[in-house]
């Protein structure tokens, strides 16, 4: 068991450091570029694909409550299959959630989050440029769970579905917290962002 959570751990630090590489070969030509690309894609597909597979073995193990049932390993585990998916398309998806969330449940907000960063992806926003959705959660000191997604966009708010993001302020005001949709400051794209407080964090 023990072995199974260090190559999962190393296998997400890796990915992680697959978006690094991915932002250094925006300096090669455009052949280079595109053959470094499809490679980091393939090594990309290929190591989610190991890590949903020891995520199962884990969950087999069925031995005690364990972090992989947790805010943290639910929702890196969808938003690389977004990933995917999004890169289709021609949008880059990356993810910084930090350790602070690994104590916390998914049930404390991560269908909220996941939820948003759909909607963002499914914008239907028009741009020149490569298109990067970024997300980042964290727990701030009022013990709040803070959702960022940054979407470099240039098409603005309005590309935003009103009526879509109205329903999830209104369910994140349910639930004490409260949703915000901004221009990025000093630059182009849009910000959203959610936040919303951690009854059930475990100790």
């Amino acid at each position: 068991m023990t072995n199974i959570r260090q190559m999962n751990r190393d296998l997400v630090a890796g990915l992680q450091g697959l978006d690094q590489v991915e932002f250094g070969l925006r300096c090669l030509s455009a052949p280079e570029r595109d053959l470094g690309m499809d490679l980091t894609v393939a090594l990309r597909d290929m190591m989610s694909c190991r890590i949903d597979r020891l995520g199962f073995e884990l969950e087999s193990e069925n031995d005690g409550p364990a972090l992989e049932h947790g805010f943290v390993d639910r929702v890196e585990h969808d938003l690389r299959a977004m990933a995917r998916k999004a890169r289709l398309r021609g949008v880059r998806l990356t993810c910084q959630l930090t350790s602070s969330l690994r104590a916390v449940p998914f049930s404390a907000g991560g269908s909220i989050l996941l939820g948003l960063v759909e909607q963002a992806l499914s914008a239907p926003v028009g741009t020149g440029s490569e298109r990067t959705v970024s997300v980042t959660a964290t727990i701030d000191a009022q013990q709040r769970l803070v959702i960022s997604i940054e979407d470099s966009a240039q098409a603005g708010r309005e590309c935003y579905s009103i009526r879509d993001l109205g329903r999830w302020r209104r369910h994140i005001g349910e639930l004490g917290g409260e949703l915000r949709l901004r221009g990025v400051p000093f630059g182009s794209g849009t910000t959203i962002q959610a936040m919303l407080p951690v009854e059930h964090q475990a100790a």
